[in-house]
This record gives C-alpha cells, sequence and structure tokens, in this order.
C-alpha cells in the first residue's frame, strides 16, 4: 500500500476527471447505439417490428410462468 500522503483535493480532482471520462464514453457508445438502431428501423421496419413482436411474446410468455 502506497503511505504517500496525497492531498484530498487531487484524490477528488482525479475521481471527477475519471468519472467525466467514463461518462463521456458511456454517452458516446448510447449514442452511437441509438444512430444504428435509426438507421435499422428506417432500413427495415418489418424486421424491427417483428423482433418487437417476438420479443413481446417471450417475455409475456416469461412473466405468464412465474
Amino acid at each position: 500500500m502506497n503511505t504517500q500522503h496525497i492531498p484530498e483535493n487531487k484524490v477528488f480532482e482525479e475521481a471527477r476527471h475519471r468519472y467525466e471520462m467514463a461518462s463521456d464514453a458511456v454517452s458516446e457508445k448510447v449514442q452511437r447505439f441509438d444512430e444504428q438502431f435509426r438507421t435499422v428501423c428506417r432500413e427495415r421496419p418489418w424486421a424491427v417490428l417483428a423482433g418487437a413482436i417476438i420479443a413481446g411474446f417471450a417475455v409475456g410468455r416469461f412473466l405468464a410462468r412465474r
């Protein structure tokens, strides 16, 4: 374990910086996923609709068993 004393403000600054970097990375991935999903919805609306129906049926069956 490192016994060197690090001022608290440096620790909080580093934590804030890491949080901002992680937040930016997640935000970028969500935005990219959203763009891809919208593209698929425009190009293949019937496939998306069929997938939604199948997913809804599967979730309904799963919840009905409980």
